[in-house]
């Protein structure tokens, strides 16, 4: 184990990210806007958000932390991240079909980049429970 989410209830709208001591590293927060917003938060400081876009046919989200992008396929059960310059660093792959117990699959290229990517794919997972 490498990291811990908790969340106060189904379908919560606010997720925690803590590490194997327990300390929270990320707390995630659905923000009210027009387009579904999440901003990530490292105790009071905010450390980036993800917004997704108006799009036809495959979601995408506009992230504003390391100038990251996301964007899903038809099903939206794969997402890929992007870096500024249009690199994949990151592939998310939802790997259950029970609905109730939900599971992804998460390919990071960097090892730095885990705690982002893992903000990143939670916010994405927490939008799709939202519709």
């Amino acid at each position: 184990v490498v990291f811990t989410v908790k969340s106060g209830m189904p379908l919560a709208t606010n997720v925690t990210i803590q590490d194997v001591q327990g300390n929270e590293l990320v707390t995630i927060v659905r923000e009210i806007a027009f387009m579904p917003t999440f901003a990530f938060y490292r105790g009071e400081e905010l450390l980036g958000s993800l917004c997704k876009k108006l799009s036809f046919f495959t979601p995408r989200y506009e992230v504003d932390y390391n100038g990251w992008q996301a964007e899903g396929d038809f099903i939206c059960w794969d997402y890929r991240i992007l870096d500024k310059a249009g690199r994949c660093i990151a592939e998310m792959s939802r790997e259950s079909l029970d609905i109730l117990n939900e599971s992804y699959s998460l390919d990071v290229k960097n090892p730095e980049d885990v705690l982002g990517v893992l903000m990143v794919a939670l916010a994405i997972d927490l939008e799709g429970d939202s519709r």
